[in-house]
């Protein structure tokens, strides 16, 4: 049993980190305009309620 749980946490630990620099190397290559264009699809107009976008 604590063989078991050795590797379960020794596992999630990789798993973790392996993520975590997947994760960081992907955002990494995403430019500025991209990382905004999607905010972008947050603004509404008050008035018409409608999604105000710009391209």
């Amino acid at each position: 049993m604590r063989v078991a749980r050795l590797h379960d946490e020794l596992t999630e630990t990789i798993r973790t980190e392996v993520n975590r620099e997947f994760l960081t190397l992907v955002a990494g290559r995403v430019d500025i305009a991209a990382r905004v264009r999607p905010a972008t699809l947050l603004v509404v107009d008050p008035v018409t309620r409608a999604v105000t976008t710009t391209g």
